[in-house]
């Protein structure tokens, strides 16, 4: 599940993977540049502009990752490895 999500932001585009992220406008995403994005609005747009300077990009989860569920709720965490 986690490399199907990776998959797609392997395409480069933010807007593929958007349909798995909460839109809330106080929530806060962490990336590589710059650190902290307010809400997903901003970071849909600022991570585009990071893509732009490349022609391909391959993510990979790496084999620290890990996940747990509670009720029906699930998470995962873990860093990626992405390669342009």
């Amino acid at each position: 599940m986690m490399q199907a999500e990776y998959d797609l932001w392997s395409t480069g585009d933010p807007t593929k993977v958007a349909p798995l992220f909460a839109k809330d406008p106080d929530l806060i995403f962490f990336d590589i540049t710059p650190l902290k994005y307010n809400g997903w609005g901003e970071y849909e747009k600022g991570v585009a502009v990071v893509f732009a300077d490349y022609q391909s990009l391959k993510c990979t989860v790496n084999d620290d990752a890990h996940g747990g569920r509670s009720g029906n709720q699930a998470w995962t965490a873990g860093p990626s490895a992405c390669m342009a």
